[in-house]
């Protein structure tokens, strides 16, 4: 079971969106996922989730904290469930909030997941993990989440400016770009771009632009029958061939993409129908930018 929740208004500079995510032991395990292209904390209220991933080819394999932090993902993962019921709420947060909120360079946080109290302080967490354990419903835990975010949305100012600009670009190009045509289009030096990104978003132009390129037509597939049409469809996001395509698809899934993923894996299908998490970062960004 996955549900999204907007969030007020006066967060929509900070908190892309808020969800709800609920998996049985009973269910499949081991729920492959993709990166969603921004900063990601987890309030978990049942269970625990287990993660494996893969990254700067060492394996990573642990049981989450109940309340965590983790920056940008660079590759696909999977989840499974410690306990009978893992349950949890969270908030996606707007690509470059971390660093902002932390003053600390993006890159720390990459593919790194962190207890939340650790991040801010056991003082400026302690009262509403507090409240949190004690909630018994979606309602109240959203409560406390809007609370915490309004909080920290008081301490510091999310700055918009250069960045965002260069983001909302890549976002309605469907990361269908290239590093070269940002530059150009922004008169920046390529080496500046590399610093910013790194610095505030925590991966290189290049990786953010194919991690929002391969989210949107992965989508895009999950909606259309694709056989006979996978060929084209990766060529109308700009991949130079199918077998360009197909590497790309087996480094975040291990698996050929005419395997049938959405079939097979339930939470996945939950994440991609009605409104889709990989898109929604992607959408709220450029609502927030109007």
């Amino acid at each position: 079971m996955y549900q999204q929740i907007d969030p007020p208004k006066a967060l929509a500079h900070l908190v892309c969106f808020f969800y709800v995510m609920e998996h049985h032991s009973a269910d499949e395990q081991l729920q492959p996922l993709l990166p969603s292209g921004t900063e990601i904390m987890g309030w978990q209220y049942s269970g625990n989730w287990r993660v494996k991933y893969t990254y700067q080819k060492q394996l990573f394999d642990y049981v989450l904290p109940d309340f965590y932090t983790v920056g940008q993902q660079t590759m696909g993962y999977t989840l499974s469930v410690e306990g009978t019921l893992a349950g949890i709420c969270g908030a996606a947060l707007q690509p470059g909030s971390l660093a902002q909120l932390c003053r600390t360079p993006a890159t720390a946080f990459t593919s790194c997941i962190q207890q939340t109290a650790g991040l801010f302080g056991w003082a400026g967490v302690s009262a509403f993990i507090d409240r949190y354990r004690k909630t018994g419903d979606l309602a109240a835990r959203i409560a406390v989440l809007t609370d915490f975010y309004t909080q920290l949305s008081r301490q510091v100012n999310i700055e918009t400016g250069l960045l965002q600009e260069v983001l909302r670009h890549i976002f309605s190009e469907k990361g269908c770009i290239t590093v070269r045509q940002l530059c150009e289009r922004f008169r920046l030096n390529e080496r500046y771009l590399q610093r910013l990104f790194r610095d505030k978003i925590g991966v290189s132009p290049n990786q953010y632009i194919k991690t929002t390129r391969f989210n949107n037509i992965f989508i895009e597939l999950s909606r259309e029958k694709v056989a006979g049409q996978l060929g084209s469809m990766a060529m109308l996001y700009n991949y130079y061939d199918l077998p360009h395509f197909a590497k790309e698809y087996r480094f975040f899934f291990n698996a050929a993409p005419t395997q049938p993923l959405l079939e097979k894996f339930a939470l996945l299908r939950d994440l991609v129908s009605d409104s889709p998490y990989l898109l929604e970062v992607q959408k709220r960004h450029l609502e927030s930018m109007k």
